[in-house]
C-alpha cells in the first residue's frame, strides 16, 4: 500500500467521521426529539460524511489524472475508491454500489454532484426540524 493511498484513507475516514459525529452530539443535546426527527438528524450527518467522502476521492481521481503515465503503476482511482468503501462498509458483504467500482470519472463526478445536492436539501431539512424543536 502506498503513502498516497493510506492518505486518501485517512482523508476519507475523516470526511465521514466529522458530520456523523455532529449529528451524534445534535442528537445527545435532542434528547426529547421523536423518532422521525432523530432519524431525520442521523440520516443528515450520514448523508454529509458520505458526500464529503465522495468529494475526496473525485480530488483524489483528478490528481491521479492529473499526475499522468508516472503513477500507472499504482492502483486506480476505482480500486481505491472500492477499498475505501469496503473499510467503511465493515461487515457488509459489498460495497453499497457496485456500479461505481467501474465507473469513468464523469460518473463519478456526477455522483458527487448528487450526493452534495441530496446533503444540501437534508441539511435543509434538518435545519428546518431543529427550527421547529427550539421554537
Amino acid at each position: 500500500m502506498t503513502r498516497h493511498t493510506s492518505g486518501l484513507r485517512e482523508r476519507i475516514q475523516q470526511a465521514i467521521k466529522a458530520p456523523v459525529e455532529d449529528a451524534e452530539k445534535l442528537l445527545n443535546e435532542l434528547k426529547d426529539a421523536d423518532s422521525e426527527t432523530r432519524l431525520t438528524i442521523l440520516i443528515s450527518g450520514w448523508s454529509r460524511g458520505l458526500a464529503s467522502a465522495l468529494e475526496e476521492l473525485a480530488i483524489a481521481v483528478e490528481e491521479l489524472q492529473q499526475a499522468g503515465p508516472r503513477t500507472r503503476a499504482e492502483p486506480s482511482p476505482p480500486t481505491v475508491a472500492a477499498e475505501a468503501v469496503s473499510e467503511q462498509a465493515g461487515a457488509e458483504e459489498q460495497a453499497p454500489y457496485p456500479d461505481l467500482e467501474e465507473a469513468g470519472d464523469e460518473r463519478l463526478h456526477d455522483e458527487a454532484r448528487r450526493s452534495r445536492e441530496q446533503t444540501a436539501e437534508l441539511q435543509k431539512e434538518t435545519e428546518k426540524a431543529r427550527r421547529e424543536l427550539e421554537g
